[in-house]
């Protein structure tokens, strides 16, 4: 589906969400470049939705490979001097979820309900399977009891064996 964006900012949108959890748009529009540790494979999370708490209003994340991949050569494109990761689209953020489903549909895929956060929710689920729920709440970003009432998700297995979400 990454493959159907349009250009870099998107595949890095889908992939903050995807793979980072991030909250989307929210925390994904308040990514700055400056909140990448290179060195340190590590990503500063700032989370509008927790600002009125001192001890959420961010996080860090691994900046894991699925990110890399796209953040990188997005990185090597920015203008310089550039603030914010996300600079083009961050003025469509009302046409989100539209430009989203189009990208879905153009994958040959089925729209799915709640699409940013149920990305979320799959890497929370994913996370669940190899890393321990304290570790993986801080990288998400909520508690052990939201993540179990609002994220973790069953799996399927296909034919192959492959998860299914």
């Amino acid at each position: 589906m990454i493959d159907q964006c349009p250009d870099l900012e998107w595949k890095v949108i889908v992939a903050l969400a995807r793979y980072g959890g991030l909250r989307t748009p929210s925390e994904t529009f308040a990514l700055r470049w400056e909140d990448i540790n290179w060195e340190r494979s590590t990503i500063l999370i700032h989370c509008p939705k927790m600002e009125h708490n001192e001890n959420f209003s961010t996080r860090i994340i691994p900046l894991f490979p699925e990110i890399k991949t796209y953040l990188l050569p997005l990185f090597n494109e920015a203008e310089e001097g550039s603030e914010y990761v996300i600079t083009h689209n961050r003025h469509h953020s009302k046409n989100l979820r539209t430009r989203f489903e189009k990208i879905i549909k153009r994958a040959g895929v089925k729209v799915w309900p709640k699409l940013f956060h149920n990305l979320r929710a799959s890497r929370e689920t994913e996370l669940m399977r190899k890393y321990d729920l304290k570790t993986v709440c801080q990288w998400i970003g909520n508690s052990p009891e939201i993540a179990a009432r609002h994220y973790a998700m069953s799996q399927d297995l296909n034919a192959a064996g492959c998860m299914t979400f």
